[in-house]
């Protein structure tokens, strides 16, 4: 690579990285903000503030370290998977333990191929940036090129953090699975923790049952006050203001419903799971929550079915025309689904109702 000449204040011969910032931004087909932004990124493949070969050298050189990075974390995750597979074979074939394993198995694998890629986009933008001239007054399309470089060196460098954040946090996830396939006490406290969970989110949802009841109560009562009374004219938009409240309230009280009915039946699932890992391990644990567990869900389930009932009878009509679709949509995605339940697609599905 051609070797340009520093000077004063961040300049290449004659041009600071500022001027050639200038450039790259009015160069045709260039969408990449404002001068000060082009300049920003122009940095990444500076020392302080000058841009040279030498420098450009320095920036690939700590970007391949960069890269190392997430491919070093993500063997630690495989390591890690392949001994928790390995502690969990006797229970591999049990619903919740396989589904674990295999949600790993394709995690670890993605963040692989992810990290092939990356070291790959690394590799080119070497070569490229090897053969790219720093003369000491670039031209148009010379900074345009150096301009490339540098952005895409930045979002190498982004791409990296990334996974290594991933691998990372993939990692303490099978840590702990690994944990919960050797200890009994950590398969039955999370049992405890999930029920105390669902629980709370029940007593939520009745809760805002209780306050939509008592908002239609007095609505209800408003509608039989003289329709003629002056304030009530004056006030016209504020009860449409309310009515339209109350109509968003109960929709999403009959999402969070189904989802907890959902949760309620994931729950009691993994209880079974749990009785069934211990037998298979020989386990006696000396605090054993799923029974109460058990239990406990069914009368979850219970309020469930009376909360069901009560947002039922409160649903106006204007309610059910104005979200009947919605409803379906969500029944419909979530009809095939069992435990044990994949969060990721039911709360998507979720978000997607509610911003519908």
């Amino acid at each position: 690579m051609e070797r340009a000449e520093r000077s004063e204040d961040g300049r290449i011969g004659s041009r600071s990285v500022e001027d050639i910032a200038e450039t790259v931004a009015a160069a045709d087909g260039i969408d990449a903000g404002d001068s000060a932004e082009i300049a920003a990124t122009l940095r990444g493949v500076a020392v302080d503030g000058v841009l040279t070969g030498e420098s450009v050298d320095s920036a690939m050189a700590h970007l391949s370290k960069v890269v190392s990075t997430p491919a070093t974390r993500v063997e630690l995750s495989r390591m890690e998977f392949d001994s928790a597979r390995e502690d969990a074979t006797e229970v591999a074939d049990v619903p919740s333990v396989a589904a674990r394993l295999d949600g790993f198995a394709a995690r670890v694998g993605a963040i692989e191929s992810d990290v092939e890629t990356l070291d790959a986009d690394l590799r080119d933008l070497v070569d490229r940036a090897e053969e790219t001239a720093v003369p000491a007054d670039p031209s148009e399309s010379e900074g345009v090129e150096l301009y490339r470089i540098a952005a895409e060196g930045r979002r190498i460098h982004a791409e990296a953090t990334r996974l290594q954040g991933e691998a990372d946090e993939l990692t303490t996830e099978i840590e702990s699975f690994g944990r919960w396939i050797a200890r009994p006490s950590v398969r039955h406290d999370e049992l405890r923790t999930d029920a105390e969970e669902l629980t709370a989110a029940v007593e939520a949802l009745e809760d805002d049952a209780a306050s939509l009841a008592d908002a239609v109560d007095a609505a209800d009562a408003a509608d039989a006050e003289d329709a003629t009374d002056a304030d009530d004219a004056d006030h016209g938009d504020g009860d449409a203001d309310v009515a339209d409240t109350s109509a968003r309230t109960w929709f999403d009280c009959t999402l969070r419903r189904r989802v907890l009915e959902l949760q309620a039946a994931d729950l009691r699932a993994a209880a079974a799971d749990v009785t069934t890992v211990d037998e298979r391990l020989g386990a006696e644990p000396e605090d054993p929550a799923h029974e109460a567990v058990r239990d406990l869900t069914a009368d979850l389930e219970d309020r469930l079915a009376v909360t069901a009932d009560r947002l039922d009878a409160l649903a106006r009509q204007s309610w059910r025309d104005r979200y009947d679709r919605k409803s379906e949509a969500i029944d419909e995605d979530l009809a095939t689904v069992e435990p044990p339940v994949e969060w990721g697609g039911v709360l998507t599905a979720l978000e997607k109702a509610r911003a519908s």
